[in-house]
């Protein structure tokens, strides 16, 4: 059980240590809808932009580090057939969720597995009689949580180039 009070976290370690290990039923389904934007779009953005890692698609790291390196390679996203052709188990879906949506989402699936990972190992620091390792642990876990949501971007040539369409066919 967690508390915020005054700043500070106070956990109950009853709980904490007798509460064993702590699973979650881990959702891959933002990573498999952001993985399927990103092909769909052909726009690699929606990770750049995002600051996404192989981290954040711990359920589908092969299929993110094969789209990141094709498009470190070749400038572009692969597309689906090339896609499918490397990872045939892959099922190829259309998504329109907004990306603000999945990024939340993808931030929360995130940090509930790195929280649940971090109070493991925070467990077996404290039955260790480990405090001070158990503090710092829990100081640098706190660090790498994501706070925060997703990037808003708008494409100010796209905007600017269709406003001027507009404006030349309305006269």
């Amino acid at each position: 059980m967690f508390c915020i009070i005054a700043g500070y976290f106070e956990l109950s370690f009853n709980v904490l240590l007798n509460f064993g290990n702590v699973t979650l039923g881990v959702d891959y389904v933002a990573q498999f809808q952001i993985i399927n934007k990103v092909l769909q779009n052909k726009d690699y953005s929606l990770i750049t932009l995002n600051n996404l890692s192989a981290e954040h698609f711990y359920g589908y790291k092969a299929e993110y580090e094969f789209i990141k390196a094709h498009y470190n390679t070749y400038h572009t996203v692969p597309d689906r057939l090339t896609f499918v052709q490397h990872f045939p188990e892959f099922v190829i879906q259309d998504v329109n969720e907004p990306d603000n949506y999945l990024i939340e989402q993808l931030y929360n699936d995130y940090n509930q597995s790195y929280l649940a990972t971090r109070l493991n190992n925070l467990k077996k620091l404290l039955e260790a009689d480990d405090t001070a390792g158990a503090m710092q642990y829990f100081q640098e876990s706190l660090e790498k949580l994501h706070i925060g949501s997703a990037l808003q971007c708008t494409d100010i040539m796209s905007d600017t180039l269709k406003g001027s369409v507009d404006n030349l066919s309305s006269s």
